[in-house]
């Protein structure tokens, strides 16, 4: 914990912060703005993660940036962005840097090269009536991908919010479930206007449970193929300005981790996503993926099956990544209603 507790003081110091408390293995700076917090901040992530530590030690850093008004008393520094900065600190894991959504906004047009902010929705913070808009420091080099953040509601996702329930398909929802959990790629196809994006968006929902994050990209304003993978590694909240390929960058991010990815409207970029979700499929031996599209992914296949509103097909193995295919028809009416108001 010496080079540990050195590392950090030196870091402060070249960034002008203070530390004006201490405790257990943590500790408590003031900084002069949030922009060199935020550099402070990658810089000791980077020298952690690059220093050599003894055999079977894994030093991984949480840490939290928050900015408010405080009062200075006595050499300490007390008011509600102490506390704030505390909870907030207590949904993150080891070497991720989370921001509150004040800080995000003071930092966002200021951010060095290679760091992105990665929303990462509202969490309620204990003891605290209001809750957080929470982000984290994308930083190209280090660990992108995180489990759900340690609050009671987290969800480790990018799914859009349906703004209509869903209705209808209760039976198919449930084969596809089924079909994801034993199938590392499905593909729903069908007509413009049928519902395979609600459709995916709902399978994605009902199985955020069964994965570390569940992530939705999509496809759609992505014309151009090299657009492709750019979209898939902001929908993970990968930072996309580095040198290396962005493909050999996205599939480390991923790496073992059990994500299931959505890329959603594939029609007009077929080669450029099958390519994305062949290098997952190949690499990542975790990954699921589902996509939409009105034309299916090519693969051999195995077996194939149906039911009244659908056709799937899948393959045996997961060397030739097993891809399934579901077909669903057009239905206008079915799949949607208002949602219901709350309230008067």
């Amino acid at each position: 914990m010496a080079v540990h507790d050195g590392l950090i003081r030196e870091v402060v110091g070249t960034h002008e912060g203070r530390v004006f408390a201490t405790g257990g293995d943590g500790f408590c700076v003031a900084f002069t703005s949030p922009s060199v917090a935020v550099a402070a901040a990658i810089e000791a992530q980077r020298r952690l993660a690059g220093e050599v530590w003894p055999t079977g030690v894994e030093m991984r850093v949480r840490m939290a940036l928050h900015t408010g008004e405080v009062e200075e008393r006595g050499g300490d520094y007390l008011g509600s962005p102490v506390n704030r900065v505390a909870r907030l600190l207590g949904l993150a894991h080891g070497g991720q840097v989370v921001v509150s959504e004040v800080t995000a906004q003071l930092t966002r047009d200021r951010l060095p090269r290679g760091v992105d902010l990665v929303d990462v929705g509202r969490h309620p913070l204990k003891d605290l009536t209001r809750p957080e808009h929470v982000f984290h420091l994308s930083v190209d080099g280090l660990d992108a991908v995180f489990p759900p953040l340690r609050s009671l509601d987290a969800t480790a996702t990018n799914l859009p919010r349906p703004r209509t329930t869903f209705v209808g398909r209760a039976a198919e929802l449930r084969e596809l479930e089924a079909l994801v959990r034993s199938s590392p790629l499905v593909t729903v196809t069908g007509a413009g206007g049928s519902g395979k994006t609600r459709l995916a968006v709902e399978l994605g929902r009902a199985l955020l449970g069964d994965f570390d994050g569940v992530w939705f990209a999509d496809l759609s304003p992505s014309l151009d193929g090299e657009l492709v993978v750019g979209a898939v590694a902001q929908a993970i909240g990968l930072a996309v300005s580095d040198e290396r390929p962005l493909l050999t960058r996205l599939v480390e991010a991923v790496g073992d981790r059990r994500c299931l990815v959505v890329l959603d409207n594939c029609e007009q970029v077929l080669q450029a996503a099958g390519d994305v979700v062949d290098a997952l499929l190949a690499q990542c031996s975790a990954v699921q993926v589902v996509v939409t599209s009105r034309e299916a992914l090519g693969s051999p296949v195995s077996r194939c099956g149906a039911s009244r509103r659908w056709a799937w097909t899948a393959a045996r193995r997961r060397a030739t990544p097993r891809r399934c295919s579901w077909t669903v028809r057009a239905s206008p009416t079915l799949g949607s209603c208002p949602a219901p108001r709350s309230g008067p």
